[in-house]
């Protein structure tokens, strides 16, 4: 028997090894639940960087269902943005000698959009307040 069984036969052992006076009408299919076959374990032995492909599946959905969608302009770094019209140019900061990358050019609707965390909120209010022709360091 494994953990589990064990752990069962112990509260509720199965009427095959009970004795008398023991209380085992509380589960009366034991015999039938415990003959049940079992799932095999989840594989997490990594080939190649990656799981097994039922396991990297199950992971590939979980993360799926927990991780946040992509996002126009990750806060990871100190960003520059200058609003022109309703357009919001997004540059952000690299350290000093890196190659500088190309600027998101988004429109401010979707750059509010995006902002949907509580640590979202003051970047919102910051590129919320900006005037045409504005700019600010988020």
């Amino acid at each position: 028997m494994g953990k589990f069984s064990d752990k069962l036969a112990r509260v509720a052992p199965p009427p095959s090894l009970a004795s008398p006076g023991m209380m085992v009408d509380a589960v009366p299919d034991i015999d039938r639940i415990l003959a049940l076959p079992r799932r095999p374990p989840v594989d997490c032995s990594r080939v190649e960087g990656l799981y097994a492909p039922a396991t990297q599946a199950l992971v590939e959905v979980e993360t799926g269902k927990l991780a946040r969608p992509p996002r126009l302009s990750c806060a990871c770094r100190a960003r520059h943005v200058q609003l022109k019209g309703e357009t919001l140019i997004v540059t952000r900061e690299v350290e000093e000698g890196a190659t500088p990358e190309p600027p998101l050019i988004v429109s401010r609707a979707a750059f509010l959009a995006d902002c949907s965390t509580p640590g979202d909120q003051e970047a919102a209010r910051i590129v919320g307040a900006l005037e045409d022709g504005g700019e600010a360091r988020l």
